[in-house]
């Protein structure tokens, strides 16, 4: 998911709940079949505007998760073990 909205690509994703606290509404979430019918009416009537919504991101997964930032963090948890 990180990597796809980190090339502006808008998500669709079954509801997740630590998901919808990081990008509550960056991300189309479903929980049902019919809901998941309306994000992608959603995604083809109004591709703009998602895509616009899942672009906000970039800056904030850039700073939090990108691979650099991830693996200075394991880096960090390895130089703390030793």
């Amino acid at each position: 998911i990180f990597d796809a909205m980190a090339c502006g690509t808008p998500i669709i994703s079954d509801h997740h709940d630590e998901l919808e606290k990081i990008f509550p509404s960056e991300i189309l979430y479903y929980s049902s079949k019919d809901e998941m019918a309306k994000c992608l009416e959603k995604v083809l009537l109004n591709y703009d505007e998602v895509k616009r919504l899942s672009e906000k991101s970039f800056s904030f997964i850039e700073e939090q998760f990108s691979f650099k930032v991830r693996a200075e963090a394991l880096v960090s948890l390895v130089n703390d073990i030793k």
